[in-house]
């Protein structure tokens, strides 16, 4: 991963339905932790949560922080269609490609919308599910 002037390593762009990229940012290192962000944001949002990762924070160690613009917020383009379905596929998609592994995933508000569809539509790829305002 490269380190960004803002904190966030860039994680790189995963294929998505359709032939879409989505633009994906990293902190951290250990289990993958997805943070999927409100409207109208994008996973800069999640910003004060990189110090918990970090040397000192109090999850150092423990979590890779993955957190990705969703299609039609940030630098990932928008889908023909939007819908909340079409993201939660496009996050597992993310989750299937680089997480490694079942993720534990924290979405808020619109993102909490897109982590029960995720829930309910790929739940093998979940280890946790936090919703927040949503």
């Amino acid at each position: 991963m490269t380190p960004r002037d803002d904190g966030w390593q860039a994680a790189g762009e995963i294929a998505v339905d359709g032939g879409r990229r989505m633009r994906l940012w990293g902190a951290g290192a250990g289990a993958p932790l997805l943070l999927l962000h409100g409207f109208p944001l994008d996973h800069r949002m999640w910003d004060g949560q990189r110090a918990l990762v970090e040397p000192g924070g109090a999850l150092f160690g423990r979590f890779r922080l993955l957190a990705p613009d969703l299609p039609g917020f940030g630098a990932s383009p928008a889908p023909a269609a939007p819908s909340i379905a079409a993201m939660a596929d496009d996050a597992a998609a993310l989750v299937a490609a680089a997480a490694g592994g079942p993720a534990v995933v924290c979405g808020l508000s619109m993102g909490g919308y897109v982590a029960q569809h995720l829930a309910a539509r790929h739940a093998r790829l979940l280890r946790g599910l936090v919703l927040v305002d949503t």
